[in-house]
């Protein structure tokens, strides 16, 4: 298969598949086995040279997409982990004594598990296909008085 570079006239280039080293002519055409050829032509700048004179796209090659890491879906990251005790809903100072609250630390939930049994022992309605936030911002309006 002959393919063509303009811009790399007169240059060498090493094959990706049989390592081999070619120089392109003055034109910037080499002859090249097709899946070398195949491949490079699925890059800028690289076309197939057809033998009647025509420039023509060569197909480009089938690389398959490289593996990328698994994403956590938001309800992999609010849900919790196993080995993660839901915090406490009673908020106390430094020195042990209750800070005057009587209710659940909204800010310290971090699990919509979590909001979900704190809303079950205060008799709060939530949808549990609610973000997070949501649930703790619908709590603190329900518990505190602010709704």
């Amino acid at each position: 298969m002959r393919i063509k570079n303009p811009g790399m006239s007169g240059q060498a280039i090493r094959l990706r598949f049989s390592g081999e080293r070619l120089e392109l002519d003055a034109t910037g055409s080499v002859d090249v086995p097709e899946k070398d050829g195949l491949f490079l032509c699925a890059t800028p700048g690289w076309f197939e040279v057809k033998e009647k004179g025509g420039r023509q796209p060569a197909a480009p090659a089938v690389v398959p997409p490289p593996e990328l890491p698994a994403r956590e879906s938001e309800a992999a990251i609010t849900e919790p982990s196993p080995a993660v005790e839901d915090p406490s809903p009673v908020v106390e100072d430094a020195e042990g004594e209750d800070d005057g609250e009587d209710g659940p630390d909204i800010e310290g939930l971090r699990t919509k598990k979590a909001a979900m049994a704190v809303a079950d022992d205060y008799g709060v309605d939530l949808d549990p296909d609610a973000r997070l936030s949501e649930m703790k911002t619908r709590l603190d309006a329900v518990i505190y008085g602010d709704g």
